[in-house]
């Protein structure tokens, strides 16, 4: 055991030279002949590998790994160009049910579009602003709900299923449905503490 610890030290770093996956080497199982490994750089594989953790038998990554980074490869994530800090979050979240369609539960399907309330949510994207849906409806309909809002020409950038579902919400925030205007407020103004 001791011998593929020495090969293997915390620390060493290794690639696949196929996908590009970088590891470096972050401890041991105890009892048992398993590295386990860091993805410093999950290279073809998708990002959401990078950050996670892997326990590979001592013997593959010998046969599967090459010591060191591929040539292609990127550079430590501490190392990597800061970006710019956004000095404005241009994100909305807007509800489906009772806000840009008629409440109809609990019958099936969606309810007529609330014209007033989808034509203030293409107000917010045709002005930079980004339009995200956000629903309580369960994730099986959700093919229903973008049908339903490309039908009805309500621009978005991404849906959410499954929002819960609560008597009232309190968020400093906040925008009521029935505002006339649903423009997000300045954090000064939200900030602002109410006399």
């Amino acid at each position: 055991m001791n011998e593929w610890r020495e090969r293997y030290p915390i620390g060493k770093v290794f690639h696949h030279p196929t996908c590009k996956t970088v590891y470096k080497v972050d401890g041991y199982v105890p009892d048992r002949p398993l590295v386990v490994l860091e993805v410093l750089d999950s290279g073809s594989m998708g990002k959401y590998l990078t950050g996670r953790y892997q326990s590979w038998h001592y013997r593959n990554i010998g046969r599967d790994l090459l010591e060191g980074r591929p040539e292609s490869s990127t550079p430590d994530y501490a190392e990597a160009p800061e970006l710019p800090e956004r000095d404005e979050l241009k994100w909305v979240g807007i509800d489906l049910d009772e806000t840009l369609a008629r409440g109809i539960w609990p019958t099936p399907g969606i309810g007529e579009p609330i014209k007033r309330n989808v034509d203030k949510a293409r107000w917010l994207a045709a002005n930079g602003w980004k339009v995200h849906v956000h629903t309580s409806r369960p994730w099986h309909e959700y093919e229903k709900v973008k049908s339903w809002l490309h039908h009805n020409g309500v621009p978005h950038h991404g849906i959410q299923m499954g929002k819960p579902l609560y008597a009232a919400y309190i968020d400093d925030r906040a925008i009521f449905a029935g505002d006339a205007d649903w423009t997000p407020k300045p954090s000064e103004v939200r900030r602002a503490d109410p006399a």
